[in-house]
Order: C-alpha cells, then sequence, then structure tokens
C-alpha cells in the first residue's frame, strides 16, 4: 500500500475480491484484478479505474460545494464534455432519474457523447449526482464502433449511487 492510504482508504476486502472504502465518501473501489486502481485520493476527493475489454470505467467523488444543487452539477459536467475534442452529442437514451428514497438511489443525470482521444474517436457516457453531500461522476469510455450493451446501461442507471457506502 502507498504510504498515507490508510488514512484515506479502509481494506473492505472480502470474498468477492479486493476493495478498498474512501474513508470520507464511503466511495468503494474495487481492486486486486488486472485493470483495477485507485487514480489519485486525497480526504476530498477519490478516483477509481477500472479498464475491462477495451472499456475504461472512471468513477470520482469530490466534495460538493455549499448550498449545490444537481443542475448545477450536471450543468458542470455538460460543460466539461462540451470542451473534450471532437464533441458531439450521441443519441440513444439519456437518462434524467429522480431519487428514490427506497432504494436509496440519488437523482442524477446521465450523458451520452462521441470525442477523440490520441486520434481515435470515443463512445462516452458520463453520470453525475449528488450523494449525501458528494458529487459522484462514473464515466465510461469505449471505441466507437463498439456494440453499445443495453443491459449494462441499464443497470448502471438502477444501481447509481450504490458504490458509495456509508460505515
Amino acid at each position: 500500500a502507498r504510504a498515507g492510504a490508510r488514512s484515506v482508504f479502509e481494506d473492505i476486502t472480502d470474498e468477492h475480491g479486493g476493495k478498498a472504502r474512501h474513508r470520507a465518501s464511503g466511495l468503494i473501489c474495487p481492486l486486486g484484478k488486472k485493470g483495477q486502481h485507485v487514480v489519485r485520493a486525497s480526504l476530498h476527493s477519490a478516483v477509481c479505474e477500472t479498464a475491462n475489454n477495451g472499456a475504461v470505467y472512471r468513477t470520482t467523488v469530490m466534495r460538493a460545494p455549499a448550498g449545490a444543487a444537481l443542475p448545477s452539477v450536471a450543468a458542470s459536467a455538460l460543460a466539461a464534455a462540451r470542451s473534450e475534442p471532437g464533441y458531439r452529442p450521441a443519441g440513444g437514451l439519456s437518462v434524467t432519474a429522480d431519487a428514490d428514497p427506497e432504494s436509496g438511489r440519488p437523482e442524477h443525470r446521465t450523458f451520452r457523447y462521441f470525442s477523440r482521444s490520441g486520434g481515435r474517436e470515443r463512445a462516452v457516457r458520463v453520470q453525475v449526482g449528488l450523494v449525501r453531500g458528494w458529487v459522484l461522476t462514473k464515466r465510461r469510455e469505449t471505441k466507437n464502433d463498439a456494440r453499445p450493451n443495453g443491459m449494462s446501461d441499464i443497470l448502471e442507471e438502477v444501481t447509481f449511487g450504490t458504490s458509495m457506502k456509508p460505515r
């Protein structure tokens, strides 16, 4: 483990594999398999990434500014997307999900678009929401010619926010 990691993460490895929980936010990062790692972390933010079969999944939490509301958080995420090289909106399912107190799922927004990286076009899905005072962003990048997986998209929509478990 890196020096200081214990002050930011706690090891919650179980029978399903390696995992670390960001102490401040509750974000759970899967670890231990090839392509899974923590990109960066502090007391106020954390970024976890998994690369698998040509797709990159990145989950980011950062402490929300005082008085933050989903419309402004979503507008910032969309502005960041629009600033990416080659940005163009993608068709398909874009979701505005209301909070579901029974399941614990937070209100969130989903954006789909194309952008360019390293001279190649990629398809991107970004989900953003507020969870217990934190901005949670989940991003999936795939090659543009990758086949969309509707079931995966639906699963991501209904499980948004569940990667953050308080102690």
